[in-house]
């Protein structure tokens, strides 16, 4: 799937082109990447749902709309996340300190 959607792939591996997104460039991720983000087997229900609420943030800040709402999710998502030790990263984060 990857090696179909390459040039793209290859396109937004760099920093440049995300610094000015137009709307050719969101419809291009719309249309050759996001389909390549499968979630793993093994992710956690709330970990997926952060990721997710990262991304409305950031499409909000690049919109220029309201963005208390998901800062004030973000915070109490991140909290609940810190509780599960089951999450490889976050078991890893809170075992180094």
């Amino acid at each position: 799937m990857v090696k179909k959607e390459l040039r793209y792939v290859t396109k937004y591996k760099e920093e440049s082109p995300w610094q000015n997104l137009s709307r050719s460039d969101i419809q291009e991720l719309h249309t050759h990447i996001a389909h390549l983000m499968l979630p793993v087997a093994n992710d956690h229900e709330l970990a997926r749902r952060f990721d997710l609420l990262i991304l409305r943030l950031q499409i909000a800040l690049l919109a220029g709309s309201a963005r208390e709402k998901y800062v004030t999710r973000m915070y109490n998502t991140a909290r609940q996340l810190q509780t599960k030790q089951n999450i490889p990263a976050v078991k890893k984060t809170y075992t180094a300190n």
